[in-house]
């Protein structure tokens, strides 16, 4: 179906305030997709800075 799939992991940064750690380049790899740790999405710019990082996945894993 060639679908481009990517997981946004959101509130990442509370994540990491309480000292937990998770591997997301290695969970992408065994996924076989990309994962983005996500910030909380509270203002525009935020979700549109997280977009950009999807767009910028998705042009370098090709348009399927």
């Amino acid at each position: 179906m060639g679908l481009q799939i990517v997981i946004a992991l959101n509130m990442y940064d509370e994540l990491e305030k309480k000292g937990d750690v998770l591997d997301h380049v290695s969970l992408g790899k065994l996924l076989g997709v990309p994962v983005i740790p996500t910030v909380k999405l509270k203002r525009k710019r935020e979700l549109r800075n997280s977009l950009t990082k999807i767009i910028e996945v998705y042009e370098v894993r090709g348009a399927g």
